[in-house]
């Protein structure tokens, strides 16, 4: 089942919300506005921050100093030098006791202990079910968290009892995704299945940006040895043959994707297809992820905040006062 949202836009500095059809539903008056997370937007007035729900009304007063999204039900937020967690009431169902906190991810949470600064895992009722002992992160995906054995200094995957299920062998752990995990075994890149055995013995090289090497909806984006990308098929078989210039993983069907063809020139984006077809021309000056089938795409790179939403087939659903060139307007091959 797919959440209701809304869209964050900006005019004039202030940020408002589109709904799916690219009509306004709350005007342009915040300070700050973000995108939807289960469910609800973060934004921030005079006093603080708050949260809105998909009919544009504040379900939680814009009055917190400090607080992020929601995941889960549960959201990162600081009282005085203290962070904790707040539940869709606004009242904190984790007091404030942390040094520092990430994210719910899978029912579990990674933690510092305000006094050692060390690093543990909580559960949803703050207790904890790793104890603070290091000062790296273990964050939990599909139920199993890349760890260091600190006696080897290698790589393995633990449960949430923290026991190894996978042993440390690697030189390097990436998290699991649809089943798979990539790992850096001496050397070689392989991608590993939740028993620990190899499934793709050779995964390419490591990716330069924040796209980790992880299936996404059955692709598996990889730098290739000659300085171009591809994607990798779950049976190890590039799908996508090697492609220059830059590209991100699969999100409801399309991938970003960028040309580098003018040394001279920013890298222009567009959005290719499962097939390594673009959908959206390589014209863009930015574009992000889809979600909730829009996706927010920059044409104008005089105007360097100001962007607009674009649907699966490159057709613009918002743009800002004023609109983009008349050559943006048509944005697909």
């Amino acid at each position: 089942m797919t959440t209701a949202r809304l869209y964050p836009i900006v005019e004039k500095r202030l940020g408002g919300y589109i709904d799916r059809d690219g009509a306004v539903v709350v005007a342009p008056q915040y300070k700050f506005v973000d995108v939807f997370h289960d469910g609800l937007g973060r934004v921030k007035g005079p006093k603080g921050f708050g949260y809105i729900d998909a009919t544009g009304a504040e379900v939680i007063a814009p009055t917190i100093a400090e607080a992020h999204w929601f995941v889960d039900g549960l959201a990162k937020a600081k009282r005085g030098k203290a962070y904790g967690y707040i539940g869709r009431d606004g009242a904190f169902a984790i007091a404030p006791r942390f040094g520092q906190c990430e994210a719910f991810h899978e029912g579990f949470a990674i933690a510092q202990d305000a006094k050692t600064l060390l690093h543990g895992v909580i559960d949803r009722h703050g207790d904890w079910v790793i104890a603070p002992r290091e000062r790296g992160d273990l964050a939990f995906f599909e139920g199993l968290a890349a760890r260091v054995d600190p006696a080897t200094g290698r790589f393995g995957y633990v449960d949430a009892t923290d026991r190894f299920v996978i042993d440390a062998r690697f030189d390097w752990a990436e998290p699991f995704s649809e089943g798979l995990a990539r790992v850096d075994d001496n050397g070689t890149g392989r991608f590993i299945d939740r028993e620990g055995r190899v499934v793709i013995a050779e995964a390419y090289g490591p990716l330069d940006g924040n796209e980790l090497n992880a299936f996404k909806e059955g692709l598996a984006l990889v730098s290739l040895p000659d300085s171009t990308y591809g994607y990798l098929d779950r049976q190890g078989a590039l799908a996508i043959s090697a492609r220059p210039g830059r590209a991100a993983n699969f999100r409801e069907g399309r991938a970003v994707a960028g040309s580098d063809d003018d040394p001279n020139s920013f890298t222009k984006w567009g959005y290719i297809d499962p097939r390594g077809e673009y959908v959206v021309r390589p014209v863009l000056y930015n574009a992000g992820h889809f979600e909730g089938g829009l996706a927010r795409a920059h044409a104008d790179r005089k105007r360097e905040h100001v962007y607009g939403y674009i649907d699966r087939d490159g057709r613009w659903v918002w743009q800002p006062a004023g609109g983009f060139a008349p050559e943006m307007q048509d944005l697909r091959p």
